[in-house]
């Protein structure tokens, strides 16, 4: 990484006035305690990198300093106005009083593994994460200020792009977490050559997009949800629109990761494994659960409710379904303890075969009238813990979880 100064710094900044006076949608002074932040990412696919501009706009220093958790070996260059201090993965930037913009160049690719990308940009599409271009910060503020977001990817005239706030090359988007006065794009991006299907399903608009040539298959996804959201929604609740998945073919990861509302899948991914588990369903559970927590908890409850939302709409047989919890059970063995970070397939499995006991006890406490789907509604704490779940357990039920309780507590650590 190497700053840039003299000159480069009158570039940024009429960079930054040149997006703000072409807003097609006017955003309003910051009044008080409150700045607008707008974010734009315009990619390059010939040089495989994005240019973004981070500006503030505020009428008074309300946003006293944002400090970056930058990748140096992804970054080429920076400019701001205001200072800047580089150091040990961070990036202080101190924005003026009265606003300004700073200015990254960031290469797209990213490795996974050696042999695939988990974000990657060709001459004709890009599949990445806004969370690659815009860094999680820290930041300084006036006492309760809060953000007010926008996102726009400027990308090739023959472009299309899809985010998880919605389409449209050159767009201003609204970025909303509710959760963070700091509001920053995240979520995955498909820009290029698409192909995009989109359809409403349970109250949700659905996004579907992959390069062109990608075999991804678009119509089978919104069929599956079809069938399966609907399930998913009567025990989670609303998913907030909208619900972006994007994919593509090698040398992308073969695999399904998930974001706030937005996932990605590898195109070569079944949508229904022989083993009758769903990776895609799996994801789409993430982003329905919505929390994070002990992540042997997090990964069960998904895997859990991916096989009951395939049951439960027919998609699959209870003959294929047991079939399911039995393979399940028998790689269970192989777990050891549940994780609180990083739990493997074995002990996610272990985890589906504790949460299938605790339905059936639920069940059983209450002559069949609850399960598992009322404990789920009961949760309230920030953070999905075993504790928090059998708190919620005994609301629902008066069976006795004691030795259930105890013996999760055993295999936790």
């Amino acid at each position: 990484m190497r700053p840039f100064f003299g000159s480069g710094i009158f570039v940024a900044c009429i960079f930054a006035v040149f997006i703000f006076a072409g807003c097609a949608t006017p955003i309003a002074e910051a009044v008080g305690a409150s700045y607008d932040l707008r974010y734009t990412a315009t990619l390059l696919p010939a040089e495989g990198k994005a240019l973004v501009s981070i500006e503030v706009r505020q009428n008074e220093s309300v946003l006293h300093s944002a400090d970056f958790a930058v990748d140096a070996e992804r970054v080429e260059f920076v400019e701001a106005d205001g200072p800047t201090d580089l150091a040990n993965g961070r990036l202080q930037w101190r924005p003026p009083a009265g606003g300004g913009a700073l200015t990254l160049k960031i290469e797209i690719d990213h490795r996974r593994n050696d042999k695939a990308y988990d974000a990657r940009m060709t001459e004709t599409w890009a599949v990445f994460r806004a969370d690659d271009l815009f860094p999680p910060a820290r930041t300084v503020t006036a006492p309760g200020a809060e953000s007010r977001a926008w996102l726009r990817i400027d990308a090739p005239a023959d472009w299309s792009v899809v985010t998880a706030y919605g389409r449209g090359s050159g767009e201003w988007l609204a970025v909303n977490n509710p959760l963070r006065r700091f509001d920053r794009p995240t979520g995955w991006i498909a820009a290029g050559h698409l192909g995009v299907r989109v359809d409403h399903i349970a109250d949700t608009e659905v996004i579907v997009a992959a390069p062109r040539g990608e075999q991804m298959r678009r119509n089978d996804i919104l069929a599956l949800l079809r069938w399966t959201l609907p399930e998913i929604t009567q025990v989670f609740g609303s998913i907030p629109a909208p619900l972006t998945i994007v994919g593509a073919g090698d040398p992308m990861w073969r695999g399904g990761l998930s974001a706030a509302t937005s996932l990605y899948i590898h195109s070569s991914r079944p949508l229904i494994s022989e083993n009758g588990t769903s990776t895609l369903l799996h994801e789409v559970l993430h982003i329905a659960i919505g929390r994070r927590g002990d992540d042997w908890l997090v990964e069960g409850l998904a895997e859990y409710y991916a096989l009951e939302a395939l049951v439960r709409s027919g998609s699959i047989s209870q003959e294929r379904y047991q079939a399911a919890h039995r393979q399940l059970q028998n790689w269970a063995r192989e777990a050891g303890k549940l994780p609180l970070e990083n739990s493997s397939g074995a002990q996610t499995a272990l985890a589906v075969t504790l949460l299938a006991e605790l339905n059936a006890r639920v069940q059983r406490g209450t002559g069949e009238q609850r399960s598992l789907d009322d404990v789920i509604k009961q949760l309230n704490g920030p953070e999905l813990n075993l504790t928090e779940l059998m708190r919620a357990a005994r609301r629902v039920t008066d069976e006795p979880l004691g030795d259930l309780e105890r013996r999760m507590h055993s295999l936790v650590g």
